[in-house]
């Protein structure tokens, strides 16, 4: 058992979401209580429309619980400021898309760097560390290369070694191998186990795949905007 387990990464509580189309409401999240201890890789499962992706956009900041609170750390999201709350999502949190969202004019390099870039610090100071997640990720023969040059396989690793530039505590996933052939996707689960277990990274991932989610230490399945297992 990870040593960090029983320090919670991500804690949300009473996490309640709901839409409003016309004069209809629709209950996306109902009440949900998930905690994650530092460390661990979970996996959340369900049919489409379960809630699973937004559940995760709510757990990284990217979307806003009708009733409920996520801390980050300890820290409540809901209490932040809107500085904070960047510097969180910039700085502690790293997100993986089922599309790359690589800009195709870049280099593989650039592209990497680019959260450094708009975190106003300098490139140069981090070009030790890009050599090292560029070997990291098996890119270094492709760092001049752009998106459009690479596989899809290639550009997700890309997208996560553009999440490491950063050193975040906690990555959320969402599909990250929806887009890729079999191989890849293996490849893709592979290196998630790796930056979990040897950079000691929380990861969560939502997957539709059962061999993709067999890869976290734990599966959390949903239905109806409900977690079935705690």
């Amino acid at each position: 058992m990870n040593n960090n387990e029983n320090k919670k990464a991500i804690d949300a509580r009473g996490i309640s979401k709901m839409y409003q189309i016309g004069k209809e409401e629709f209950q996306i999240l109902k009440n949900l209580n998930l905690s994650v201890g530092q460390g661990e890789f979970i996996s959340i499962m369900g049919p489409s429309g379960c809630g699973k992706s937004t559940l995760l956009y709510i757990l990284g900041g990217l979307d806003t619980p009708n009733s409920g609170e996520v801390l980050i750390e300890g820290k409540s999201f809901g209490k932040m400021t809107d500085k904070e709350k960047g510097s969180v999502r910039r700085n502690k949190l790293g997100f993986i898309f089922q599309f790359y969202n690589l800009i195709p004019n870049l280099t593989v390099s650039e592209n990497i760097l680019l959260p450094i870039v708009m975190d106003g610090k300098k490139v140069l100071n981090f070009q030790d560390k890009l050599k090292d997640i560029l070997n990291f990720v098996g890119l270094t023969d492709r760092k001049d290369f752009t998106p459009r040059e690479l596989s899809g396989g290639q550009q997700q690793r890309v997208a996560i070694a553009r999440t490491l530039i950063t050193d975040p505590d906690i990555i959320l996933a969402d599909e990250p191998i929806g887009n890729l052939d079999s191989k890849s996707g293996i490849q893709i689960m592979d290196l998630f186990r790796r930056i979990n277990k040897e950079k000691n990274t929380t990861i969560i991932q939502v997957t539709h795949s059962n061999k993709a989610a067999e890869y976290g230490q734990k599966i959390i399945s949903m239905k109806d905007g409900i977690i079935l297992n705690a």
